[in-house]
């Protein structure tokens, strides 16, 4: 019985749905809408020219061409509406709506209405200058935008239904029902953006594949902060800019005996499958004390095509240190001779990188030269010392821990460092 209820169901449900469709087709009611169009506004091709330049707000405007496709037939109709039967509708008056939002405030005003157009308007020159969009908001003034902001338009529209006499307002449709003109224009909003044209930096340096090769144009490679440096050792540095540029920018640091850079040369390189435009430069450290250099970026100019624009004098900073680490020594006991083992412990007041070594000389032994301490954790290193020789006097050894801060720096031994004497 279960059985045959569900198969029931089943052939109810599919013949509802063929009716449904049939419906929709012949239902009376059905009306041709009017498909706006703005062939010539392309933000994405056109960064610049369909979008508030705050670097000129003066002289920045957006201009495009505003039309409207309101059919000829129910074949020349949009994707939904292709095989509909009935006259065609038509347009009374349409109204353009102006949204403001503000990026700081993370607010949106409106929207207003910014124009009203009839049917023999179109097609319409539309020029909007930022003071003009600005002008329809007691919340925006031109002084105050900023990138981020944007004008949003989007419309409604009044038409004579099927040209019923019927009067119909439409408003903008949801993106699940643009697109049957997409090449030609249609649209559902036009988002104007607030920009800065000028050129952006994103400085960096790359981390190496596992054979500590870095092949630029064919491996893909991993961004990474800069490390600290010591005086005199060099870091690579990489620089993209979110634009086309004419020419190598240059880099300079801006603190006497802070560093220099060199060798700024342009290259490719990979980046999640992606070919990425880089400049590359290498900074060598100073002998300034320690702190943060800046290195000044300048002279990065967009392509014309691009606008060709100049990015705003730009800074980045590299860590300089040239402070020496100290270590303090500790012993499992005082003073040792021939068969007595003592554990010796560096202590660091600072990261060091791995493998410290240690030299024990003096009073006859058997000198230790330059063998690897035992690392544990990150500013800890220990080693377990047997005194041999031959004729062994009393007195004080000479003991030498070897190590490097991770920028580079000689450790040092801490004035305070006791020592580990030879006793009869």
């Amino acid at each position: 019985m279960k059985r045959i209820y569900i198969a029931s169901l089943l052939v109810t449900m599919v013949a509802f749905a063929g009716c449904r469709d049939e419906d929709v087709i012949r239902q009376p009611d059905w009306i041709t809408p009017v498909i706006p169009l703005a062939p010539d506004f392309q933000p994405d091709d056109n960064p610049i020219e369909d979008a508030f330049n705050v670097n000129d707000l003066t002289n920045s405007s957006v201009a495009f061409t505003l039309g409207i496709e309101d059919f000829d037939g129910a074949e020349d109709g949009h994707r939904f509406f292709v095989g509909r039967e009935g006259p065609t509708s038509e347009l009374i008056d349409f109204t353009f709506l102006m949204e403001f939002y503000d990026s700081e405030a993370d607010t949106t005003y409106g929207p207003v209405e910014y124009a009203i157009y009839q049917p023999t308007d179109f097609p319409v020159n539309v020029n909007i200058t930022p003071a003009e969009a600005a002008g329809f908001f007691s919340e925006a003034t031109v002084e105050a935008l900023e990138e981020g902001d944007q004008f949003v338009l989007s419309y409604e529209y009044r038409i004579n239904a099927n040209q019923s006499g019927e009067t119909r307002t439409l408003g903008t449709p949801s993106a699940d029902y643009c697109g049957g003109f997409s090449d030609q224009g249609e649209f559902c909003e036009l988002t104007i953006d607030v920009v800065d044209s000028r050129p952006e930096a994103t400085y960096f340096t790359l981390v190496p594949d596992s054979d500590g090769d870095i092949i630029l144009g064919n491996d893909t490679l991993a961004r990474a902060s800069f490390s600290p440096l010591s005086a005199g050792s060099s870091q690579v540095v990489y620089a993209t800019f979110d634009t086309p540029l004419q020419s190598a920018p240059t880099f300079a640091a801006t603190t006497a005996d802070g560093g220099a850079i060199s060798g700024v040369e342009a290259v490719m390189f990979t980046e999640d499958d992606d070919e990425v435009q880089a400049y590359r430069a290498t900074f060598t450290a100073g002998t300034l004390a320690a702190g943060d250099v800046d290195i000044l970026a300048t002279g990065a100019t967009e392509t014309s095509e691009r606008g060709g624009e100049t990015m705003a004098d730009d800074d980045f900073s590299i860590q300089v240190d040239n402070t020496s680490p100290t270590y303090l020594l500790s012993y499992s006991a005082p003073a040792t001779n021939t068969g007595f083992d003592v554990t010796i412990t560096a202590e660091f007041d600072e990261t060091v990188q791995e493998n410290p070594t240690i030299s024990i000389s003096g009073q006859g032994i058997t000198p230790v030269e330059s063998v690897e301490m035992e690392l544990v954790g990150d500013q800890v290193a220990v080693y377990t010392f047997s005194p041999e020789g031959e004729t062994l006097t009393e007195g004080p050894l000479n003991i030498v821990v070897t190590a490097k801060d991770v920028p580079g720096n000689d450790a040092v031994a801490d004035a305070d460092t006791p020592m580990l004497e030879i006793v009869q």
